[in-house]
């Protein structure tokens, strides 16, 4: 269920809504005990109506200071805390026709207007105003005058991002992007010979640079590489997969250095009015800025190379990584590969569209949102390479392979250690039981809304397990959930299944909380999870505890 708690400017969302498949309820602003009645999924609330923006631009309009009321506002907030909560965000109004005030009361207004912002600044916001820029849906405010900027062909775009934050509330993002080469993340072909001119940002091994630094950044397909790098900021990986040789691929798609080259190229009017110095700084700062954005090898986790079906370099990535086809989405530029995966590995999330559309649902779509940010979204990159190491160790011709990995584990450096959560905890922990699947002991899924404090008050208490290795800094990767006398729930994230900690983190957590109950439930993903119970009794020869 999604509550919309607001006005009129709610009402036309509720249709949408429904068209998408969710049961929805609308009710005034301040009716914030239906949450508690209701219990549902998503929460959207406009503290912006009417009754709190026209007052203030009457107010400059006649002369007036405006006074702004935000004791009601800020009451709804703190009684809504805790809750899973999106705000709708602040339609700026005009100040007469187009704005067009003087410069003190135009400064009022805005003071006015930033201090209703701040109600919400700490909250999740939806910024309605530069979504429905996004889709061209204009605000008329010289048809409407006062009104505070609603846009009625916009409701299926606000909709369909409530639809998009409520997929990451209740499934979370997918876990890897698997991208293409060739005409997708660079112009033309990489075996081209006209490649590093066409892609400026690159400089395969032995050429010299074949356009300047500028040229790179602005030939760049900059907001692809953006939005890639978006996603990467919220914790899904990036893997390649490309109809190249693997040799070619390390040779020729290689970022070129940071080195400032002091040309300007094409662009060199831009800065002709500059004296020496300042064309200095500006040349010295952008291959920084090159750097930063063009992606590289180092940035994919994983890449496939070679000439076979993309399907099949899908199903070899998800298996390197531990994950389900499923939590893979795939980017190409040929409508026969995505077609090709599509038959080849029907689960995988195929984005289809022009570059433009790509980009609007890699920044908004649904299997692309995080609904809160965690601490373990840092680390997952470092912790999946760490993974591929010890899966390559595994799969090394030996003459006693078990043997061989065994040795291969005690000299990665595993630490693990359990504690109790701590507050800032409580993301990750959802975010743990919102993900896992193969080391799911149980299959159960307990909701964890409110603070610590309150889970805690109703006899529920939760365990975080971490590990590290030389490679990498794993971050929390385990969660126990103990109600009562029973082990209600326990996750391990799949990043760590190779290193053979779980059982490990298990029995540490069980050590926490003697005679607990505790039994496995086949969930027909979980496979991973039988022997963990026996696993549990003594920790792994390879593996160090830290208490």
């Amino acid at each position: 269920m999604i509550l919309l708690l607001g006005r009129c400017g709610l009402e036309r969302l509720a249709e949408p809504l429904r068209a998408l498949g969710h049961e929805v309820q609308v009710a005034a602003w301040t009716q914030t005990e239906l949450v508690g009645l209701l219990q549902p999924e998503l929460v959207y609330v406009d503290l912006f109506d009417w009754d709190s923006v026209i007052p203030l631009v009457s107010a400059v309009l006649a002369g007036e200071e405006p006074q702004v009321e935000l004791e009601p506002l800020q009451a709804v907030v703190a009684a809504l805390r805790g809750a899973p909560v999106v705000y709708r965000g602040l339609r700026p109004p005009p100040g007469g026709a187009f704005g067009l005030l003087a410069s003190r009361p135009q400064r009022a207004l805005e003071a006015a207007l930033g201090s209703l912002r701040g109600v919400v600044a700490q909250e999740r916001v939806l910024d309605v105003a530069a979504l429905w820029a996004r889709w061209g849906f204009a605000t008329d405010q010289v048809a409407h005058g006062l009104g505070h900027g609603e846009s009625h062909e916009g409701a299926a775009a606000e909709a369909g991002w409530l639809h998009a934050l409520w997929v990451a509330k209740t499934r979370g993002p997918v876990k890897c992007l698997v991208v293409d080469l060739d005409e997708t993340l660079i112009h033309g072909e990489l075996v081209d010979e006209a490649f590093a001119k066409r892609n400026p940002a690159y400089l395969p091994r032995g050429e010299e640079p074949q356009g300047t630094v500028l040229e790179g950044f602005w030939r760049l397909k900059r907001g692809l590489h953006e939005a890639l790098r978006v996603a990467r900021s919220r914790g899904i990986v990036l893997a390649v997969a490309t109809r190249n040789d693997p040799q070619v691929l390390a040779a020729r798609w290689r970022k070129r250095p940071p080195l400032a080259d002091g040309d300007p190229g094409l662009y060199a009017e831009t800065y002709a009015g500059l004296d020496p110095e300042a064309q200095a700084r500006s040349f010295a700062a952008h291959p920084q800025v090159l750097e930063r954005l063009a992606l590289g090898p180092e940035d994919f986790v994983i890449h496939e190379a070679g000439f076979g079906p993309k399907s099949a370099a899908c199903r070899r990535i998800a298996e390197r990584l531990g994950v389900s086809l499923d939590a893979l989405a795939f980017l190409d530029d040929s409508p026969f590969e995505r077609e090709e995966v599509r038959s080849g590995a029907p689960e995988v999330h195929v984005l289809e569209g022009s570059p433009r559309e790509v980009r609007e649902r890699l920044l908004t779509g649904a299997p692309f949102q995080v609904w809160e940010e965690s601490a373990g979204a840092g680390v997952r990159e470092a912790s999946y390479r760490s993974r591929a190491a010890v899966l390559d160790a595994s799969e090394a011709p030996a003459q006693e392979p078990e043997a061989a990995l065994e040795r291969f584990l005690a000299g990665l450096e595993l630490v693990v250690g359990v504690r109790a959560a701590l507050p800032e905890d409580l993301p990750r922990a959802r975010e743990l039981l919102a993900r896992t699947h193969q080391l799911d002991l149980t299959g159960r899924r307990p909701a964890l809304e409110g603070d610590l404090e309150s889970l805690r008050a109703a006899g529920t208490r939760l365990y975080l397990g971490w590990c590290r290795d030389r490679i990498a800094d794993h971050g929390l990767v385990a969660l126990g959930v103990f109600h009562g006398a029973r082990l209600e729930a326990w996750v391990c994230s799949c990043r760590v299944l190779p290193h053979r900690v779980a059982g490990t983190l298990l029995g540490e957590m069980l050590r926490r909380e003697p005679g607990a109950g505790l039994e496995r439930v086949e969930t027909g993903r979980n496979a991973a999870t039988l022997g963990l119970i026996e696993a549990s009794a003594r920790p792994a020869p390879w593996v160090q505890v830290e208490h």
